[in-house]
């Protein structure tokens, strides 16, 4: 099934991203803003979330969902985050300090039981308050790097697996081993996309094809 985006949209406007939950299906349009989409006599219909110029003009990402809010990934600005229930917004950007957002490249936000992990353009953030302190981990020894993070997330067994543009990191507490084709069989060291299966496969989307382990 194909549905063409509203004329006011545009309908060559790109959906950079969908989130899915229980009840609300949105939509993050690169021009525009985000968008719930709903049915109306079997029609899909987009109602407008935010579309305020701090979304619209952004390059934005990807959107996750948090307590109601949406948290918005750009590329530019920070984090943009959206409250469902009246629209408003507010936004992170990066600042000097040793608790502040790195940076404003944002592509990766995962949020895991009290914490929010970021991956930004200079490695990967972590807040524990809502986004306004950061922990941050680019340090070689860490087994981390200070390049982009393009993706997170966490199997069954509490390892997470953080995709940077060079490689992908495995992290269990305080171990973190960096795998990459130097090690492994991975595909390329360009990991842009990490899902974790109900039956415990992990699968990484790379720059020239798929991998997964079991």
């Amino acid at each position: 099934f194909t549905f063409p985006l509203p004329t006011n949209i545009g309908r060559e406007s790109e959906v950079l991203d969908l989130l899915i939950t229980e009840s609300k299906t949105y939509a993050l349009i690169a021009g525009h803003g985000i968008y719930e989409l709903i049915w109306v006599a079997d029609r899909l219909q987009f109602l407008t979330v935010n579309d305020t110029p701090i979304i619209a003009e952004a390059a934005t990402y990807a959107v996750s969902i948090l307590k109601g809010e949406l948290w918005v990934a750009t590329l530019d600005r920070g984090i943009v985050i959206v409250d469902t229930s009246d629209g408003t917004t507010r936004q992170i950007t990066a600042g000097p300090g040793n608790l502040d957002l790195p940076s404003n490249s944002i592509s990766s936000i995962f949020h895991d039981e009290g914490a929010t992990w970021v991956g930004t353009g200079k490695g990967l953030s972590i807040t524990l308050d809502g986004g306004r302190t950061f922990h941050n981990y680019s340090d070689f020894i860490e087994g981390l790097s200070d390049t982009q993070v393009y993706s997170i997330n966490k199997s069954q067994d509490d390892t997470y697996w953080i995709g940077f543009i060079n490689g992908l990191v495995q992290a269990r507490t305080s171990i973190v081993t960096p795998i990459s084709r130097n090690n492994s069989n991975l595909l390329s060291n360009t990991v842009n996309g990490i899902f974790v299966s109900e039956d415990g496969v992990l699968w990484l989307a790379t720059d020239v094809g798929g991998s997964y382990q079991p």
